[in-house]
């Protein structure tokens, strides 16, 4: 893995970093989802 990320250059570190944020901000709705349900978002 190192290698390909390697191989991919130095544009390669904002693609991970702005993944690792879309991936936190997904896990961070699912919880507020879960926490709260679907009912209580509809009108």
């Amino acid at each position: 893995m190192f290698e390909l990320l390697q191989s991919g250059g130095w544009l390669m570190i904002p693609i991970i970093g702005c993944s690792v944020i879309a991936l936190a901000i997904c896990l961070e709705r699912l919880w507020v989802l879960q926490r709260t349900g679907l009912r209580r978002l509809t009108c």
